[in-house]
């Protein structure tokens, strides 16, 4: 979910600035609905992430101490 907040806030700061431009309408509807189209990716992207099981934790092996060098 914090994704998604992510992702709505980038795309209002780019848009922002860009609408503010002498762009013409088409333009910027081209670039709606292709941000709209990374965003529904980014979206499946992380359902789908989110509905895998959690990977194991793996605890790394432990070294065993030197051996002590003779005099």
């Amino acid at each position: 979910m914090h994704v998604l907040v992510l992702v709505f806030v980038l795309l209002w700061a780019v848009l922002a600035p860009a609408a503010a431009t002498a762009q013409d309408a088409a333009a910027l509807r081209r670039e709606i609905e292709q941000l709209q189209k990374q965003l529904q990716s980014v979206t499946e992207r992380l359902q789908r992430l989110e509905a895998q099981p959690p990977a194991p934790a793996q605890v790394p092996p432990v070294a065993a101490p030197a051996p002590a060098a003779a005099p």
